[in-house]
C-alpha cells in the first residue's frame, strides 16, 4: 500500500486539511484500498474513449490520514518527507494518536 501511494498517489493540503487520494485503472485494487477506510471507490471514463476506465479511492479525515500516514510512513521512498510533513502538521492539531494496523 505505502509503494502504491508513493507511486501513484497525492498526499495534498488544503485549508487545513490533508488528503490522500490515489486513481487506478484497476477496481479490485481500489476496492482493497477502501477496505481499510476513507471514501468508497468511484469510477469514471476519461474523456478520451479508448483510455480504461479509472478508479479512484480518497481519504479526507484528518484523522484517517494522520493513522494511515503514520503506519505507512516508514516504507515509502519518495513522498515521505511530505508524509511527514503532514504527520507533524496534523500532530500539532490532533495530538500524537496509534497508526492504524495495515495488514
Amino acid at each position: 500500500m505505502a509503494s502504491f501511494i508513493d507511486a501513484e498517489g497525492c498526499i495534498t493540503q488544503n485549508t487545513g486539511s490533508w488528503r490522500i487520494s490515489v486513481s487506478n485503472t484497476h477496481q479490485g485494487v481500489m476496492e482493497w484500498f477502501a477496505s481499510f477506510g476513507g471514501s468508497p471507490t468511484r469510477g469514471y471514463q476519461p474523456k478520451n474513449p479508448k483510455a480504461k476506465r479509472v478508479w479512484a479511492w480518497q481519504v479526507t479525515s484528518n484523522l484517517e490520514v494522520y493513522r494511515l500516514l503514520k503506519a505507512l510512513a516508514p516504507y515509502m521512498k519518495v513522498k515521505r518527507e511530505w508524509a511527514q510533513v503532514a504527520i507533524a502538521d496534523l500532530e500539532s492539531t490532533l495530538g500524537e494518536l496509534p497508526a492504524v494496523a495495515i495488514a
